[in-house]
């Protein structure tokens, strides 16, 4: 449990400005314009009203802490309460706020003397053996650990219910009301001894209903020419600020909730063939209220649109040149404005609208009001460009116009010198350019790939991976698109492919000794060769001509014939004789190991006083290769071997047995064949053997004699052997140039040539 009293300072950017009850300011600011500042203390007690409190995406504990913080309000939550909560509240009290806040947020609130509880699941009694339980988004499992500490009994949980549960059960004994939670959820409970224990269902009843988990979609559907045509958004078991952040993530506005946006959304399926268009349907279909500030949207549920009127400020104009009657007329033109007051006799307008809007009220109210002879006004509506992107590059070009901005009506005022005005309306058409999409296919890179090649800055409106996993949705200036598009053709190449002939080959050379009362003679004969025919040679070369490696043009003449006796004699073996394929950058793995498992004891508080854990030590051969191709058709190969063995197990007691590791790793650029040998992976390993004479091998000095020893020394080297050769993928223009060039060498008639006969 987590309480407020104990929370930290400051832990949190939250919005609070608390006055004394009674004082009513004149203007209310927006959620976001105010400083922060901290009123009341906790031993003051809370402070009578809260002018604004704002929260964007903070967690939902550290909310609650650092309010109960600040206003005094005991404050106890739990495990359950976990989230984000975003919320905007004006002019009430702490305690209403709380509810607001629990309300958002999705969590049940219980006061018990004073202390408000919050938590997810509650669950009380209602008599002899008899509960109550609530449940808003907990875990089943939650729930479950709940019921065990609320009633004392112990239940055994043998399956992974993590489906969030809502649902109220009233007066219900206990094992009843584990039945009714576990039921849709595919489990059972039994009895056991004095608690209970649930397990998984193994065949869950046709007619049981699982929980559907939460879920937001949003995707587009493409068209036959790679355009989209319709989005579509389906949302299960969700709220409706879910489904406004979600919806909000895809688009270049943002919103507010004004008000608790909490609703339970069971199913929603909706399309739209563009995006504001889904928004305003969605508007429709959740029964919200919504009002433009700029590039923002302040949302409440119906029946709450008396809080948007907090957002709006008021302003007094006060007119000289023209009749307030004519400035008026012009200005219900934009939206949200609300003319209070018009006096005639002093020609003054009393206006009130949202920050914003109200800002482009007084600027049009200035233009109409400043224009006097040679002057003219004019409004221009735009049909695809931005206004303020429009308006900021007129003013580079027009410093002597002033210009101001319908955001709502897509439109723009101007008033300029009237021989200029001609000349500002001849430059719009060149910024009002359409707005294009394109679908682009990806072919051999990933999406992610693509999107990251492009950068930051290159000019789209939106540029962002398809759901489908293999094409890239751009939208934004006819110029831009086909930029962005050249560039995505240029780096969306097949990457070479590289084949890598690897051949290992193990040397030895073993040393025997003895002594002893026993000899053996053993004479080897010698052959002198006179001449040798093609066919000798050939017969010398058959151990190295039957390999997949070309170890003859590798080496040489002599080297190779030198390498191929040794393996005639068994004096070396072939380890590896394969070609592996990867592509530019990938890395290809060759591993040859076994596995040695022992079992290792550690200290523990269990009655043996030991626990066992199985362990496993890896030893072999393990080649890892990794190549980057250039365009000289080069290859830069990155080669790390790793030579590892595992010694005998002596002490019989479980102790793991000694290991010995040998890595090589190089970094080298070679041309395409060029081989690469790579040696040094050297290991030794000695044996001896003892034997005596029976009886007379007790006595010191005869069995000295009479004893009989050999030892045997072997030294083993691994040689690795590499050719890299590019596979380089021919692009289908390169293909036909070739082929094309291979028909001109044969004299064959090409199509679209003309040859004529001598």
């Amino acid at each position: 449990m987590k309480t407020g009293a104990t929370g930290p300072r400051g832990i949190l950017p939250l919005l609070f400005l608390l006055l004394p009850a009674g004082f009513a300011p004149a203007e209310a600011d927006p959620p976001w314009g105010t400083s922060p500042s901290v009123g009341a203390s906790s031993s003051a007690g809370p402070s009578p009203s809260i002018r604004t409190f704002s929260v964007r995406k903070e967690p939902v504990e550290q909310v609650l802490l650092a309010f109960a913080e600040r206003t005094g309000i005991s404050i106890v939550t739990d495990s359950t309460v976990s989230g984000s909560v975003s919320i905007v509240l004006h002019d009430t009290d702490p305690f209403d706020t709380v509810m607001h806040l629990a309300r958002a947020a999705n969590l049940l609130v219980e006061d018990r003397g004073g202390v408000l509880w919050m938590s997810r699941v509650l669950l009380r009694a209602a008599g002899a053996d008899r509960w109550t339980l609530r449940s808003s988004g907990a875990r089943a499992d939650e729930v479950i650990r709940a019921a065990a500490r609320a009633t004392g009994r112990p239940i055994q949980l043998q399956a992974d219910l993590r489906d969030p549960v809502d649902l109220v059960l009233e007066a219900l004994p206990l094992k009843e009301l584990l039945n009714r939670l576990c039921a849709p959820l595919g489990a059972t409970v039994k009895e056991q001894g004095a608690g209970f224990l649930i397990t998984r269902r193994e065949e869950t009843h046709p007619a049981v209903e699982r929980i559907t988990p939460r879920e937001v979609r949003l995707f587009p559907e493409m068209d036959g020419t790679g355009q989209p045509a319709f989005f579509h958004l389906t949302a299960r078991q969700t709220t409706a600020a879910a489904i406004l952040d979600h919806l909000f993530e895809a688009r270049s506005d943002h919103y507010y909730a004004a008000a608790p946006l909490s609703s339970p959304v069971t199913s929603l399926d909706l399309s739209a063939p563009d995006l504001d268009e889904l928004w305003h349907r969605l508007v429709t279909v959740l029964n919200l209220h919504v009002l433009r500030d700029g590039d923002s949207w302040a949302v409440v549920p119906a029946g709450q649109e008396q809080r948007l009127l907090r957002f709006r400020s008021r302003a007094v104009v006060t007119l000289r040149n023209r009749p307030a009657e004519q400035i008026a007329e012009v200005l219900g033109r934009l939206p949200d404005l609300e003319v209070q007051a018009l006096d005639h006799y002093r020609n003054v307008l009393v206006l009130r609208a949202l920050p914003a809007t109200l800002q482009e009220a007084l600027d049009l109210t200035s233009i109409l009001e400043s224009e006097r002879g040679g002057t003219k006004t004019a409004v221009v509506p735009l049909a695809w460009a931005d206004p303020e992107e429009t308006v900021a590059a007129l003013r580079h070009r027009f410093p002597e116009a002033v210009f101001s901005v319908h955001r709502e009506r897509e439109e723009i005022v101007l008033r300029a010198p009237e021989e200029r005005i001609p000349e500002i309306l001849d430059a719009l058409p060149a910024l009002d350019r359409p707005r294009r999409t394109h679908l682009y296919p990806v072919r051999h890179l990933t999406p992610d790939e693509l999107v990251a090649a492009a950068g930051a800055d290159h000019g789209l409106d939106q540029l962002l991976a398809a759901g489908d996993g293999q094409s890239i949705y751009l939208r934004g200036a006819a110029g831009s698109v086909r930029l962005v598009t050249e560039l995505f053709t240029h780096l969306d190449r097949p990457r070479e492919q590289l084949r890598f002939d690897l051949c290992i080959i193990q040397h030895q050379n073993s040393t025997s000794r003895h002594r002893g009362t026993q000899a053996s003679l053993r004479r080897e004969g010698s052959t002198i060769g006179v001449f040798e025919t093609t066919w000798d040679a050939t017969a010398r070369f058959d151990q190295l001509l039957s390999l997949q490696f070309d170890l003859l043009s590798a080496l040489g003449y002599q080297a190779a014939l030198a390498l191929s006796g040794e393996l005639s004699d068994n004096s070396a073996r072939v380890v590896v004789d394969t070609s592996l394929r990867a592509r530019d950058g990938d890395t290809v793995t060759l591993e040859n190991a076994s596995t040695y498992r022992y079992r290792d004891y550690l200290e523990s508080d269990a009655p043996e006083g030991t626990q066992g854990i199985t362990r496993e030590i890896d030893s072999g051969l393990e080649v890892e290769l990794r190549g980057r191709y250039h365009r000289d058709r080069s290859v830069t190969v990155t080669v790390r071997v790793s030579l590892s063995k595992q010694g005998a197990d002596l002490s019989g007691r479980g102790n793991p047995p000694p290991t010995s590791r040998k890595v090589v790793e190089t970094t080298v650029r070679v041309s395409a064949g060029e081989p690469v040998v790579i040696g040094g992976l050297l290991q030794q390993e000695q044996t001896g053997s003892s034997r005596r004479v029976p009886l007379l091998g007790r006595v010191p000095l005869l069995r000295r004699i009479l004893a009989s020893e050999s030892g045997t020394r072997e030294e083993t080297e691994m040689v690795l052997y590499l050719s890299v050769f590019p596979e380089r993928t021919e692009h289908p223009r390169e293909r036909q140039l070739r082929q094309t060039s291979r028909l001109r060498e044969l004299h064959k008639h090409v199509a679209g040539e003309h040859f004529h006969a001598p």
